[in-house]
């Protein structure tokens, strides 16, 4: 693929983007956005990225309260 054709394809879906964005006002209309506009291929990678996040995320808590547990010192939940 060449320049020109990268950057007219980026400029497609630039516009592309941007009339779904006026148009998000209506209700509902937000959730099929990403199906319309974005490649299935960065879709499952956004997907891959945002569940290793949360993977990482939930690892780290896990860790902070495994070790407060190991010390003995008690979890106050919500006051």
């Amino acid at each position: 693929m060449d320049s020109s054709s990268k950057d007219n394809e980026f400029y497609r879906i630039a516009r592309t983007q941007r009339l779904i964005a006026l148009c998000s006002t209506v209700p509902g209309y937000w959730f099929t956005v990403p199906a319309e506009i974005f490649p299935a291929m960065l879709r499952s990678t956004c997907h891959g990225i945002s569940a290793a996040c949360g993977k990482l995320g939930v690892g780290e808590i896990v860790g902070v309260f495994g070790q407060r547990q190991m010390q003995g010192s008690t979890l106050q939940v919500l006051g």
